[in-house]
């Protein structure tokens, strides 16, 4: 199921629902046209006019009721993927003997602890996984849940401009022939399709795969200045990350640094023994 897939049936249903109104008051409307004389109609249509504004009005308020809670429902899958506060030590203390040893780690090692740093829910080990991907000259994609927040607004305030301007047929009506950019805009949105684009955008700010890709000494350098413009331990957000599934392959079991804490490991149980 796609991720936008709620949202799209609402606006599927909000549009066939005003279109059914909007042509029922236009059919009445043509209907009074040729049998009331003048006077007579203008008391049909504003009796009309009274009765269609109470149907328009009683749709928009349901289905902005609808949109809210598909909204708020995918904002509870955003939010709560930190443990307020909390630092695995076990992990954090592994991060950091790697980082102090100066080996250079691998794309697969790279891989597990950042899905070990968020399965933890730790925030402070994730920010220390992007820091040691950083110095291994790896760029490192994790899903921000304030970007997600932040597409679902808009999301949110195109779809509700709908709900709030569409009105089907007489949609433009009061402007002429309805080709005036608001009411094109309107009937665009109606459809749906703006959905499309913002679903790509939002699943790669939910994608529970991890992303690593080599950056060149140039964009290192680069990231490099920027970053140290920026305040340190600035917060990272986590999204979706129940089913991690891990894009790079973690079957090197002997490169350097895997080796290296394992030879550290097995000397601390000696010396605990």
């Amino acid at each position: 199921m796609a991720k936008f897939d709620e949202i799209r049936k609402i606006m599927k249903d909000f549009k066939q629902d005003i279109d059914g109104l909007a042509n029922r008051k236009i059919e009445e409307m043509d209907t009074a046209k040729a049998r009331l004389n003048p006077t007579a109609l203008q008391e049909e249509l504003v009796s009309l006019n009274a009765e269609y504004k109470q149907h328009f009005d009683f749709t928009r308020n349901m289905y902005r009721e609808k949109l809210a809670d598909a909204v708020a429902d995918r904002r509870k899958g955003n939010a709560n993927k930190y443990i307020t506060g909390y630092i695995d030590y076990d992990l954090l203390n592994k991060m950091n003997i790697i980082s102090q040893s100066g080996v250079e780690l691998t794309e697969p090692e790279l891989a597990d602890f950042c899905k070990a740093a968020m399965k933890s829910r730790s925030e402070f080990c994730v920010r220390k996984c992007q820091l040691l991907a950083k110095e291994n000259h790896y760029k490192l994609n994790v899903p921000s849940e304030a970007k997600a927040n932040g597409i679902l607004d808009e999301v949110a305030k195109i779809a509700g401009e709908v709900i709030g301007g569409y009105t089907g047929a007489l949609t433009g009506r009061d402007r002429g022939d309805g080709n005036d950019g608001r009411s094109m805009t309107l009937k665009v949105n109606s459809s749906g399709i703006f959905l499309d684009r913002y679903e790509k955008m939002y699943e790669k700010e939910t994608i529970e795969d991890i992303q690593i890709s080599r950056m060149s000494q140039k964009n290192f350098a680069k990231l490099n200045a920027e970053e140290q413009k920026k305040k340190e331990q600035e917060p990272v957000e986590i999204v979706n990350t129940d089913h991690v599934n891990i894009s790079a392959k973690s079957d090197d079991s002997r490169s350097p640094a895997a080796q290296y804490v394992k030879g550290l490991s097995q000397k601390m149980a000696t010396r605990n023994e």
